[in-house]
């Protein structure tokens, strides 16, 4: 992974972080190494002006070499250079046959880039299931009404998440203003169930703080009912 990936990668998972604090369970693990290993590449960046990290002995300088052009005596005795054939591998790269050795550093540097990009792909499946548990039936509806809406895109799985559960009188969870909006637009009509599109009654439950007799929340949490009422909606 270069630098603009490394950075972009983090970037996203920041703003993941930022934007769904709840995911942080699945993210932090991915995060800390991503950021881990950008600080290591600035310490060996550091390091190689004055030393090799791995050796600890001083670059030297190679001497500069002043390019000859070749006589046409020259061109005469080296004869035709030929070139090794490049060969397909599975991956379907191209590679020469002869492959560079790589150094202890080398090879660990790949080792840990291969466990993290592994662990980076769980996270994303991990976040796109949770994301399509939470999604909301009713802001799906409305993203795949508008043509914006496309199920493998983890962005769009994330903008239709219910912020407030409510289960309501079909059984099924949905965003609590979401439904709340649904209601108030058919309560002067029988109401269906926007999945089961079977009868269902106006009760929204919903889990919320209660308050004491002065009006100040209280820490503890209770089951609510809300209500569509013709003047204004009720909470009991």
């Amino acid at each position: 992974m270069d630098e603009i990936a490394l950075e972009t990668a983090i970037c996203e998972q920041e703003i993941l972080l930022k934007q769904n604090p709840l995911l942080s369970k699945f993210l932090s693990v991915a995060l800390q190494h991503y950021q881990e290993e950008r600080e290591r590449r600035m310490e060996l960046l550091i390091s190689e002006s004055v030393g090799d990290p791995c050796s600890n002995t001083l670059h030297a300088r190679e001497p500069s070499v002043t390019s000859k052009k070749p006589t046409t005596g020259e061109f005469e005795t080296r004869g035709v250079r030929m070139r090794s054939k490049s060969t397909r591998y599975s991956d379907g790269e191209y590679c020469n046959e002869d492959e560079p050795t790589l150094t202890r550093c080398e090879k660990a540097q790949r080792e840990t880039n291969r466990i993290l990009r592994h662990q980076l792909r769980q996270n994303l499946n991990t976040i796109k299931q949770y994301a399509t548990t939470y999604s909301c039936p009713l802001l799906r509806a409305e993203s795949v009404a508008s043509g914006t809406f496309v199920e493998t895109n983890l962005r769009c799985l994330l903008s239709t998440q219910m912020k407030q559960v409510a289960v309501a009188g079909d059984g099924i969870e949905y965003d609590f203003d979401a439904i709340k909006s649904y209601i108030r637009k058919n309560v002067s009509r029988q109401l269906v169930s926007p999945v089961t599109k079977q009868p269902m009654n106006f009760r929204v439950h919903y889990v919320a703080r209660g308050r004491d007799r002065d009006g100040k929340i209280q820490k503890r949490v209770e089951t609510c009912v809300w209500i569509p009422d013709i003047v204004g909606d009720m909470s009991i």
